[in-house]
């Protein structure tokens, strides 16, 4: 469509030094999708030049235009700008799932980073833009808690373990704030991804206490077991072997273990009970399961498991 080529041209312009031309070709889109994209792309374009004082006003023209949207778009607009303003435009949920997975891993190689020294386009916010970003977010009901995990990615990937307990502060209320309103909704899965996501911020402490909040038992029996993962990694192998032991004390039945065997199984071995990992994960009924937990257990990594 024409609107869709017209608000990608903005950008190009800004990296040319026509940031004027460019502003007033976004201010002739229709109010709506296409000027606030554009709009956002340029102050992207700007800031990324080291324009920020010219950024940050762009970006407050934004806000500007997502007030003149109907009040039932502005979820969507405001989502768009808190991820702008925690520089996480290109993420999404799978995004943020394979970042935790590389997160979880890194805690294995005791690496602060993410990802590999030689990849210096990764985006670092500052703790200042990620806290405007989940102040912005605040203001999203229906979408918030994807919004946040959009903002958490680049923060996974960059290793910034003190700006993350930013946005997961904000999940945690943005839930129990939910829950205390609909009882009936179940939550496991959301507040399996806070208490994972504690746990690559190195918060087990915090990662337990949200763990607790889950009603479905195997969820909380596997998010302990990576819980206990986390604290081998870091070397605390006696509160990892009681945080395990304690878990699997809490869910003796069959049935709340089979789902999540392997996860335990590579605990165990990074417990350096090779024997009893092995044996663990014999116990996995299906075979790519299995599979999936000796590749884990062999490797010394979560990620095989999580698929």
């Amino acid at each position: 469509m024409i609107g869709d080529a017209l608000s990608s041209v903005p950008a190009a312009m800004v990296l040319h030094n026509r940031a004027p031309e460019a502003l007033a070709l976004a201010r002739t889109l229709p109010v709506g999708s296409y000027r606030i994209t554009a709009l956002l792309s340029i102050a992207r374009a700007q800031r990324d030049r080291g324009n920020m004082a010219d950024a940050a006003a762009t970006a407050s023209e934004v806000n500007a235009q997502i007030e003149l949207t109907p009040s039932d778009m502005r979820d969507y607009y405001y989502g768009l700008r808190a991820e702008f303003q925690a520089r996480a435009e290109s993420y999404g949920f799978t995004d943020y799932r394979d970042a935790l997975v590389s997160a979880l891993d890194s805690l294995a190689d005791e690496k602060a980073a993410m990802r590999s020294e030689s990849d210096k386009a990764l985006p670092r916010p500052t703790i200042v833009e990620v806290a405007d970003a989940v102040a912005l977010a605040h203001a999203i009901s229906y979408r918030r808690l994807d919004t946040l995990a959009e903002i958490a990615t680049p923060l996974l990937l960059s290793g910034d373990r003190r700006a993350l307990e930013i946005p997961i502060r904000e999940a945690l209320a943005t839930v129990n704030e939910t829950r205390a309103s609909d009882s009936d909704y179940d939550w496991n899965e959301e507040l399996t991804f806070i208490a994972v996501t504690q746990v690559a911020a190195r918060d087990y402490a915090g990662a337990k206490a949200t763990a607790r909040l889950l009603t479905q038992p195997s969820s909380r029996l596997g998010t302990l077991a990576i819980v206990a993962w986390g604290e081998a990694c870091t070397d605390e192998m006696d509160v990892a072997k009681k945080t395990l032991a304690d878990a699997l004390a809490d869910a003796r039945q069959a049935d709340r273990q089979k789902d999540v065997l392997g996860v335990i199984a590579v605990v165990q071995a990074r417990l350096g009970d090779r024997e009893q990992a092995l044996t663990t994960a014999e116990g996995i009924p299906a075979a790519g399961r299995r599979v999936d937990a000796l590749i884990g257990i062999a490797t010394g990594r979560l990620s095989p498991l999580w698929h």
